[in-house]
């Protein structure tokens, strides 16, 4: 990894998460208040641009630059006080289409990164590809967004770069240009049809699951490797061991008997001598 890793069992590890948290639910709750208050868009675009100069300002965690600061919150939170255009049958028809291929695409592409090791596409490219969706997005959309609707959507939002960001860990090789595409990938999530959010959530969720269980899984299956080979080289050096001890055995046998044939045949040519020698005697 090219950052830090965090430590996941400490809970100061979360604080970002639950500081982003507060300042998105607090940012929506003042742009609902200046839009009952009869405020023009323009004002609530001032005072979001002040709230965005001032969380820029300040000395921000990885995990708040991974979220993309406050910059995706506000977007939604403006797009729902514009309001969606009037619903007809090709309006929503082009609405599940832009939001069902825009959801489609940003979970393959994680995945794909994800189980690959690598993104493979331009940090520019994943930026032009979001901003052209979202463009889309907000010309056919007519599906009104309440207010509570909005909060759910911005903790589903910090919900998935969570994971994203923290699940990093279990990718290994993964370039940097991942923990840029991390906000764009998943802001789908805050404007898109809630049954098409739904799943990639859970896509996502799933994703990074099958990571951590292969990863965790991962030790003791490389355990378990290294005892079997372990196992194996130690029952090979025994089998060698032991053909080693045979055939010494077999040749300490072969050389015992070659020996004592070798004896007899000294002992046999003593006696004939012997026998000679005792006839010779004999004869004279």
């Amino acid at each position: 990894m090219l950052d830090d890793e965090p430590d996941l069992m400490l809970v100061s590890t979360y604080l970002p998460v639950v500081l982003t948290l507060v300042k998105a639910t607090a940012l929506v709750l003042c742009v609902e208040v200046l839009t009952h208050a009869g405020a023009p868009l323009s004002v609530l675009l001032i005072a979001t641009c002040a709230a965005l100069f001032f969380d820029f300002g300040r000395r921000s965690e990885p995990f708040q630059a991974a979220s993309g600061f406050l910059v995706f919150y506000a977007l939604a939170a403006v797009l729902r006080v514009a309001g969606p255009v009037e619903c007809s049958s090709i309006s929503g028809l082009a609405m599940w289409v832009v939001d069902l291929s825009w959801a489609v695409s940003v979970s393959t592409w994680s995945a794909l990164a994800c189980f690959s090791g690598r993104v493979g596409t331009p940090f520019a490219a994943v930026v032009v590809a979001t901003a052209a969706a979202a463009s889309a997005h907000v010309v056919v959309a007519c599906a009104p967004m309440s207010m509570l609707e909005l909060v759910v959507r911005c903790y589903a939002f910090t919900a998935v770069v969570a994971v994203m960001f923290f699940g990093k860990r279990y990718v290994a090789g993964l370039d940097r240009a991942y923990s840029q595409c991390i906000p764009f990938v998943g802001a789908h999530v805050l404007v898109v049809h809630v049954y098409v959010m739904l799943p990639s959530v859970v896509v996502c969720v799933f994703v990074f699951a099958m990571l951590a269980y292969r990863s965790e899984h991962a030790g003791d299956m490389e355990a378990a490797r290294g005892a079997r080979e372990a196992r194996e080289a130690r029952e090979a050096r025994e089998a060698r061991e032991a053909r080693e001890a045979r055939d010494a055995r077999e040749a300490r046998e072969a050389r015992e008997a070659r020996d004592a044939r070798e004896g007899k045949a000294d002992d046999d040519l003593k006696l004939r001598m012997q026998l000679r020698a005792a006839m010779a005697e004999h004869g004279k």
